[in-house]
């Protein structure tokens, strides 16, 4: 028996609505991402494509591409990407991986891993991609197209960054129509969110890492739709139950009427936020400020330091990063340039030298054969002709017609091969 059933046995046991309702078998349990908005952007263009494609009746088979029209792309975004950045884009989707647990029919854990997209392409009217085969059975069976925004927000795009917190915001959705759940005992929660006995075995640590702190980053999430509390059941001061009460709140779902200013976000910054960066700064230096802040929230992440990218955006365009950022990849494109500059000289250097030794050689070679067509006596000739006139040394003469410094001279002598 699963846990998700175990949890079930015994809410029915207490009377309250069971977590056997939850439809979806397959529970998220940790999605990572590291993809910026306007890569997010050109995925949910693309379902959404396959998706009125498919209820179209067009049927796709594996490896088969879904195209998307360059004008409706530009449609969309409000704006005209250029191709180096759709490629860039579509690449880092292709490389990004989705990795969820699924839970099988057999009741074992398996890890499934697999990429945004699998291939692409793009030409001058119109990109490709193709998907896995997971997201494509995902998207033929749902049974609206506007589902899909919602379901790939919770299940493939959703901003969790462990476990706990995608488990319990699943756990609270599925109570989100009466507002609260029932009481769960401390060790049955402990066993339904896959806590070991030996983890957390203080309330304190439990409830840092378990509890108050998924909820804040439930609460704090831009694409959660739910806010939740919880409430401890205490007896003799020990706690030996709790409950999460929840409600509904206006999801933010991702504008594709975004400013252009605000494509490299890897989180969603609000409209009116977006107007007051505006005008503050012009879309290029939003743009190099909002890379440079993407670049720094990298650095800090590998120090192990949180990150707060609405924190870091606004302190990057408040105290002009992009000014300084730009400025930056300027230098390192034209040090780039120039090195690309000296490479090609030095190649085309390489080439001609190339090309001198390979004719030096071909005329060589054809003197040799001229040589080679003497009669014996017409060679020993020329031979001795070479000796009276260049007057050589005993030494290099001392090979007669087979001296290196007399074919060189014969080869000169009959103008052939004299290069």
């Amino acid at each position: 028996m699963t846990r998700s059933q175990n949890m079930a046995t015994e809410l029915k046991k207490t009377g309250e609505s069971s977590l056997a309702q939850i439809k979806a078998p397959q529970e998220l349990v940790h999605i990572k991402h590291k993809i910026t908005l306007l890569q997010y952007k050109y995925w949910i263009l693309m379902l959404r494509t396959y998706r009125e494609l498919y209820e179209d009746g067009e049927a796709f088979r594996a490896g088969e591409y879904c195209y998307l029209s360059m004008s409706a792309v530009t449609e969309a975004l409000g704006y005209q990407p250029k191709t180096s950045e759709i490629e860039r884009d579509l690449e880092a989707l292709r490389v990004e991986s989705l990795v969820r647990n699924v839970l099988e029919k057999d009741g074992q854990k398996a890890k499934e891993g697999t990429g945004f997209i699998s291939q692409w392409k793009v030409m001058s009217t119109r990109i490709g991609v193709v998907f896995p085969d997971v997201l494509r059975e995902a998207v033929e069976n749902l049974d609206r197209k506007d589902s899909i925004f919602h379901l790939l927000n919770w299940n493939i795009f959703n901003s969790f960054t462990g476990k706990y917190e995608a488990v319990l915001y699943k756990l609270c959705k599925d109570y989100v129509g009466v507002g609260e759940t029932p009481w769960i005992p401390l060790e049955k929660f402990r066993e339904y969110m896959g806590v070991k006995p030996e983890e957390y075995a203080d309330f304190k640590r439990l409830n840092q890492w378990v509890i108050s702190g998924p909820v804040k980053r439930i609460n704090a999430s831009e694409l959660s739709d739910i806010e939740v509390d919880w409430e401890p059941e205490r007896k003799q001061r020990k706690v030996v139950a709790l409950k999460f009460r929840m409600r509904p709140k206006r999801q933010t779902m991702l504008d594709l009427g975004d400013h252009p200013a605000f494509r490299f976000a890897k989180v969603k910054i609000s409209l009116a936020q977006q107007n007051e960066y505006l005008a503050k700064a012009d879309t290029e230096t939003l743009e190099y400020s909002i890379l440079r802040a993407n670049e720094y929230a990298e650095e800090q992440e590998m120090k192990g330091e949180p990150a707060d990218l609405h924190k870091i955006y606004r302190k990057a365009i408040e105290q002009g990063w992009g000014d300084e950022y730009r400025s930056k990849l300027q230098a390192a494109e034209a040090k780039k340039a120039k090195e690309e500059v000296r490479k090609r000289a030095e190649a085309a250097k390489a080439a001609a030298d190339l090309e001198r030794k390979k004719a030096s050689e071909a005329l060589r070679a054809k003197g040799e054969e001229a040589l080679a067509s003497l009669e014996p006596e017409v060679l020993q000739a020329l031979f001795e002709r070479w000796k009276t006139e260049a007057s050589p040394p005993a030494v290099m003469s001392k090979n007669g017609p087979s001296s290196v410094a007399f074919r060189a001279w014969a080869r000169k002598a009959l103008a052939v091969g004299e290069g």
